[in-house]
C-alpha cells in the first residue's frame, strides 16, 4: 500500500493544484512521502500547503512538522 500511496497523492496534488481539495492533496502527499522516507518531498509539499492555504486546518500540523524537519536537518 505505501509504494502506491506516494504516486496516488502526487497525482492528486497535481490535479487539485489551486482547487478546493489542493490542501488535502498536499497534506496527503507529505504524509506519504514521510512514510517512505522522502523528507525533501515531504518538506516541499508542506511548504506549498502553508504558502497556498493559510486558512487550512492542516496548516498548524504542517508547520509543526516543518519545524521537526528543520531540527533534524540541523543535527
Amino acid at each position: 500500500p505505501l509504494p502506491v500511496a506516494l504516486p496516488f497523492w502526487r497525482c492528486r496534488a497535481a490535479r487539485r493544484r489551486g482547487g478546493p481539495l489542493d490542501a488535502e492533496a498536499r497534506y496527503g502527499l507529505a504524509r506519504a512521502a514521510a512514510r517512505v522516507g522522502r523528507p525533501e518531498e515531504e518538506r516541499r509539499a508542506l511548504e506549498a500547503l502553508v504558502e497556498r492555504h493559510a486558512a487550512s486546518p492542516y496548516v498548524a500540523t504542517a508547520r509543526r512538522r516543518l519545524d521537526e524537519l528543520a531540527e533534524r536537518a540541523d543535527d
